[in-house]
């Protein structure tokens, strides 16, 4: 029996009734070589491979004709960010900030201050000084008359600088100073008087210790005010400003706390030599208890009557000033406004 023949198997062209289409394959078999010879619409265009995309450079870019949008950067806020549209995927990028000026661009203008005022304000010049009596002398104001004292003093402190440079200019310093050294020298017997006569007053034994502590009160005083009266030489400005404080105040303070000590140890004085009057008696070998040197006793004696007269005629004669100086105030006063003195 001879064999039958294989069925021929075609695959027509899909999507293609062009009759140059077609498709032959041996009898090898239901799957053989194929030919197949397309159209030229058939063929897919395969997309070319991507180029690199180019990134935009950090900061601000030149304007070119691709990219007709300008950006300003001195008027753009701080915020504002530029992107580049003629390329493709390219990220934004903040644009640095302007930096302005931190003063204003105008200088302010400050209220003006006349100085040409009818009624200027009062300044209340202070009363402490560093410098000593005798070197400021020059820079304060002379005084004609004892009552502009009180009239030119503004508080207890002034009046009595004031005082005191009233008196340093009507009394020469050598005059004071001549003074102060023969008290001192007066002092000084005061001392030897009291040392010596140490135990020979059985009535009051405190009277010889008195006589010689009051001499050495009284001539570590006299130092400091004679230390005050001294005149310096004439100093500028500059060197009278480096004059500390601290020592102008230190011996201030010194001379008041001998002046205080003076005073006390003087009401103890009187106190002794007064209260012993009338029992003391000058003869020796009667009534032992009662004896004292006569020399000691009689200068315990005239000294603490003069200081105490001393004490009292500075006293009165403050109270004077005082009450002179407020009579002729009040008096100047109704002169300068009479609706008062009605």
């Amino acid at each position: 029996m001879a064999p039958r023949p294989r069925d021929e198997t075609s695959f027509p062209a899909i999507g293609n009734t062009s009759s140059s289409s077609h498709a032959t394959s041996e009898r090898m078999g239901a799957f053989g070589e194929m030919s197949h010879s397309p159209n030229q619409r058939m063929r897919v265009q395969m997309p070319q491979p991507m180029q690199q995309i180019p990134r935009a450079p950090l900061g601000p870019q030149p304007s070119t004709a691709s990219s007709p949008m300008r950006v300003d950067l001195s008027t753009a806020p701080p915020s504002r960010q530029t992107t580049n549209s003629s390329s493709f995927g390219s990220r934004s990028r903040p644009q640095p900030q302007s930096r302005e000026p931190l003063m204003p661009a105008t200088p302010v203008k400050l209220p003006q201050v006349n100085l040409n005022t009818t009624n200027p304000a009062v300044v209340y010049l202070s009363t402490t000084h560093t410098d000593s009596n005798a070197d400021s002398t020059d820079s304060r104001r002379r005084h004609d008359k004892l009552s502009d004292v009180y009239s030119m003093s503004g508080d207890t402190v002034e009046f009595a600088r004031n005082l005191s440079d009233y008196i340093n200019e009507r009394i020469p310093y050598q005059l004071s100073i001549g003074l102060l050294l023969l008290f001192s020298l007066i002092a000084f017997l005061f001392i030897l008087c009291g040392t010596l006569n140490f135990p020979f007053c059985p009535l009051q034994p405190m009277i010889p210790i008195w006589l010689a502590l009051a001499g050495v009160l009284f001539i570590i005083s006299a130092t400091f005010r004679i230390y005050f009266l001294i005149p310096q030489p004439p100093r500028s400005p500059m060197r009278r400003r480096q004059r500390k404080l601290g020592a102008g105040l230190l011996c201030k303070g010194i001379e008041l706390l001998f002046a205080l000590a003076n005073i006390v140890w003087l009401i103890l004085g009187c106190v002794w030599v007064y209260g012993g009057r009338q029992y003391v008696h000058f003869e020796e070998g009667m009534f032992e208890r009662h004896y004292c040197e006569p020399i000691v006793y009689w200068t315990a004696f005239v000294a603490c009557t003069t200081f105490l007269l001393l004490y009292c005629f500075v006293i009165i004669a403050l109270i004077c000033l005082l009450a002179v100086g407020s009579m002729k105030e009040s008096a100047r006063t109704e002169n300068s406004n009479p609706l008062l003195a009605r």
